[in-house]
């Protein structure tokens, strides 16, 4: 059995987060993984990255890349991280984070 590969990069997301308008996002049904609420441990050697636990979910989430399922590599797979659950968006008015 290939060894699962989630990509996640903490800085993307968070910054993706705060700058995006909700007309930004995309939704989509299918296979994901949750990774803002995934305990992290740090990588010996690479102050860079972290090696987080996420969960892979399949179901309605949101993100800014285009909806993008399981990906197989040489690694194993890669699965884009995504924000779920999302109930409603809302468009604030004002130009403030």
């Amino acid at each position: 059995m290939k060894r699962m590969l989630i990509l996640f990069l903490a800085f993307g997301i968070g910054a993706a987060a705060g700058s995006a308008r909700a007309q930004d996002f995309k939704v989509c049904n299918g296979t994901f993984a949750l990774c803002t609420i995934a305990p992290c441990d740090p990588i010996a050697g690479n102050d860079k990255q972290v090696a987080c636990h996420c969960t892979v979910n399949h179901s309605y989430s949101a993100g800014q890349k285009e909806c993008q399922g399981i990906k197989d590599t040489p690694e194993g797979q890669q699965i884009r991280s995504r924000y779920y659950p999302v109930h409603s968006y809302a468009v604030c008015s004002n130009d403030r984070p």
